[in-house]
């Protein structure tokens, strides 16, 4: 094994400036990019775990994360759209593509996702479920 530290200088550039670095495992990358498992398992086992110590001592324990989380309260929002002298809910318009989509077959506990997509210039809103079955209602 070459114990040469321009060597793993050199592995250590390869790896980072890969196109896929962050994406793939590095051990992966420096393989492809000719260097044995093992030259590149020596390179990543000589960094010591101080190398990546966070600094910041303010930075909160994960039962502080917790706390912070579970003292933030929920916020109830309303959102209305207004066009031309109407007004809707868009959470009434968002029940009302539920029920179409539900009248056509379907069950309420099989929708993953839906998208909306207010019109409000044609009276309609277009709807997607599960991004595949579409819909359009008369608001």
């Amino acid at each position: 094994m070459k114990s040469d530290i321009s060597f793993y200088d050199a592995m250590m550039k390869t790896i980072c400036t890969h196109k896929d670095f962050g994406k793939r495992n590095p051990v992966d990358i420096g393989v492809e990019c000719g260097y044995s498992e093992e030259e590149v398992m020596k390179l990543l086992q000589s960094f010591s775990q101080n190398d990546f110590a966070v600094e910041n001592k303010n930075v909160p324990t994960s039962n502080e994360r917790t706390q912070i989380a579970e003292s933030k309260k929920s916020i109830k929002s309303t959102v209305f759209m207004q066009f031309a002298g109407r007004e809707c809910n868009v959470d009434h318009i968002m029940d009302q593509a539920e029920a179409d989509w539900c009248e056509k077959g379907n069950s309420r506990t099989d929708i993953n996702t839906i998208e909306l997509y207010l019109k409000p210039e044609e009276s309609a809103t277009y709807y997607i479920v599960n991004e595949i079955d579409a819909g359009k209602i008369i608001i």
